[in-house]
């Protein structure tokens, strides 16, 4: 085989490569020691080299083709690429297109030109940190809220803090619905500690708003957590009002310690169970772009709106969905005890009976319109009708406001519960009032 330097043209070989890894004019080289026989070439080591190299004549034709099988590279060989834009293009090149590599020894060797397909990744950047906004809009006014949330957050751990206390020492407490109220005291301290801790530090410390990926994911879950343990033992305390005034004779069967324990541990599994839904669903999205919350905390809403693709639009879908469900059936099944209550006290004859009957019913009735006032005009508010400051302030009722009120509503509505924290602690407190 004999090469003639004058009539000697390069063919050209059609690579396809990965737009981020090849531009239009490089080239494809490959490594002599790479190629094992003339005949079967190395199929790897694609490397880039510029075009406008020249192979050059060769100095001399090679004797026979049996030295030519055992020639040796000194120089890795070189593969003239034609970039081509359109996929078009390279379906319609041979697929045996055969190019000629030439050593100092003039010693040539050809063989087929592998074939590289095009794979077109998405370029997203992971997103390791979120930026919490919470209420930088209004910088004139996060030391008053600092202030103000504190003193909440204070009074609400205190008062349910003294609630549990006097439960646990007053023996005449140590009954269903006292149980069930502590259980209550405990998920909302656990629910504000979750969330309000956090918010008072950015508030302090406007610099500082960062969180990290898996905080912010822990955050979410204890708050969702918390709040729908929330929902299920306010459910349950309505059955137990249900249960004393339709049916008072069967109360101490239906409501035994063993079963009371069960439905507040049914409670605490259904929202460790959404709780655990909800985090993965929506910390399973892939976010790109910005990073930036506009919240106080690590809310559904305004994460769904940082993650990409068209998955974010079902989770957001189905999420809500799960989440209005499982408040409404709550809500009903409220309901539901209410109006037999309601048509059982109205049956008593006598107005005394009437007025006691519905004051052990009145606390929790009125905590349950709190919670669920505040629920639904979160949850139920069309989307888009709110800007992102007004979110921020609409959360303070729900995070806030109604844990702040709840030990309220239950200490001064409560008439035994008043006169069991007045014996307990102020008469020993203040001896000399009593």
């Amino acid at each position: 085989m004999t090469l003639s330097s004058s009539s000697y043209k390069p063919p050209s070989v059609t690579c396809l490569l990965l737009p981020s890894e090849a531009k239009p004019g490089e080239a494809c080289s490959r490594n002599h020691d790479q190629i094992h026989s003339p005949e079967k070439p190395a199929s790897k080591a694609l490397q880039g080299r510029d075009t406008t190299q020249d192979l050059g004549p060769p100095s001399q034709p090679p004797e026979s083709s049996d030295s030519l099988a055992e020639s040796s590279f000194s120089e890795p060989p070189t593969i003239y690429v034609d970039w081509v834009e359109d996929t078009k293009e390279e379906e319609n090149s041979s697929e045996e297109d055969i190019f000629e590599c030439l050593n100092r020894d003039t010693q040539v060797q050809a063989w087929r030109a592998p074939r590289v397909t095009a794979i077109m990744v998405p370029n997203y950047t992971s997103v390791s940190e979120f930026i919490l906004v919470g209420f930088s809009s209004f910088p004139r006014f996060q030391l008053i809220f600092f202030m103000l949330f504190l003193l909440m957050y204070l009074f609400t751990l205190l008062g349910n803090l003294l609630i549990m206390a006097t439960i646990w020492s007053e023996h005449s407490l140590h009954t269903p619905m006292y149980f069930f109220l502590c259980a209550l005291s405990i998920s909302e301290i656990l629910y504000t500690f979750a969330i309000i801790p956090r918010m008072l530090g950015d508030l302090l410390f406007p610099h500082s708003s960062s969180i990290t990926f898996m905080a912010c994911a822990s955050q979410m879950f204890f708050s969702f957590m918390f709040g729908f343990t929330h929902s299920f033992l306010l459910t349950v305390m309505g059955y137990d009002r249900y249960v004393a005034i339709c049916q008072p004779l069967r109360y101490n069967v239906l409501m035994r310690p063993h079963g009371c324990a069960c439905l507040v541990a049914w409670s605490w599994a259904g929202g460790s169970v959404i709780g655990m839904v909800v985090t993965m669903s929506v910390f399973h999205l892939t976010f790109c772009g910005s990073n930036v919350i506009h919240h106080f905390f690590c809310h559904v809403p305004p994460l769904l709106k940082l993650a990409c693709g068209h998955e974010a639009l079902v989770v957001a879908k189905s999420m809500g969905l799960m989440c209005i469900t499982a408040l409404l059936g709550c809500f009903f099944l409220i309901l539901l005890s209410y109006v037999f209550i309601v048509t059982t006290i109205l049956k008593i004859p006598s107005i005394a009976g009437q007025y006691k009957a519905f004051s052990t019913c009145a606390s929790h009735l009125t905590v349950v319109v709190v919670h669920y006032g505040f629920a639904s005009v979160i949850y139920l508010k069309p989307n888009g009708s709110q800007s992102l400051e007004g979110d921020s302030l609409m959360g303070i009722t729900y995070t806030v406001l109604t844990p702040f009120l709840s030990p309220i509503i239950f200490s001064l509505r409560n008439k035994e519960l008043k006169i069991a924290m007045k014996k307990s602690f102020f008469n020993k407190l203040f001896p000399q009032n009593s």
